[in-house]
């Protein structure tokens, strides 16, 4: 299954907002009138922007409160409830996406397999498994744990929520062995200076042989990794972009 995320989804939505060019590189891996599956799709930015573009799209979605803001924000994007490591649809796609780093929420190397092998029997023969997140393994053999002391905050962003200004304030935790970074946003009211909201995102982070292996248990040909959405070789950029095909 899924690492547990406490975060309000409108407070989410106003920090987290997606990777630069992150729509453009998904329309390009994806062509009008093909059926697109979005695993993870939070409160539907990606699955929106596809559809406006004519992809017909299943938008998968976990948390309920992700799925109430896309049906608010997005209404004409079909989003069910679903976990991406268990999913059954009585359908095929063309393409099964899972961008913004959404692979890592799952909790273990089995919840990864377990949803590599659902994508590819949702797969027609020749589709894709396409998904994008952040390049793990040179911070995971370098780093050291006083590197991401628990009780640092970094201010990271300064939005507006219901009439308030808040300021944004990111701490992380990381547990190596477990390739475990749980990251925690704080939202101060800047009048009060009133803590409003601390929601954590956990992710279990993948090491590039971790993924290739997974995929090739899975039945998946690896046609292309990459370190950026500009298509820069793997390991000369901060992301891990691949593209895996049945």
């Amino acid at each position: 299954g899924s690492l547990a995320m406490t975060y309000d989804a409108e407070l989410y939505a106003l920090v987290h907002d997606g990777a630069p060019g992150d729509v453009e590189f998904y329309l390009r891996v994806t062509e009008p009138g093909q059926r697109v599956l979005e695993l993870g799709a939070g409160w539907g930015r990606i699955s929106d922007a596809l559809r406006k573009e004519g992809r017909e799209v299943v938008a998968l979605e976990s948390d309920a409160g992700m799925r109430a803001l896309a049906g608010s924000r997005h209404p004409e994007v079909d989003v069910r409830a679903g976990d991406m490591s268990r999913f059954a649809l009585e359908e095929r796609f063309d393409r099964v996406l899972i961008p913004f780093t959404g692979l890592y929420c799952l909790e273990s190397e089995a919840a990864v397999a377990a949803c590599f092998a659902a994508a590819r029997a949702h797969l027609v023969d020749g589709g894709a498994l396409i998904f994008d997140a952040y390049a793990a393994d040179a911070f995971h053999e370098e780093s050291l744990p006083e590197d991401y002391p628990d009780d640092q905050l970094e201010e990271v962003a300064k939005v507006a929520h219901d009439g308030r200004a808040l300021t944004v304030f990111e701490k992380s935790s990381w547990d190596r062995e477990a390739q475990r970074m749980d990251a925690t946003y704080v939202y101060v009211d800047d009048a009060s200076g009133d803590v409003v909201h601390e929601g954590t995102i956990a992710h279990r982070y993948l090491l590039a042989a971790q993924v290739e292996r997974l995929l090739e248990e899975a039945g998946l040909k690896l046609e292309a990794s990459f370190g950026g959405f500009d298509g820069r070789p793997f390991g000369q950029g901060g992301s891990m972009i691949v593209i895996a095909t049945r």
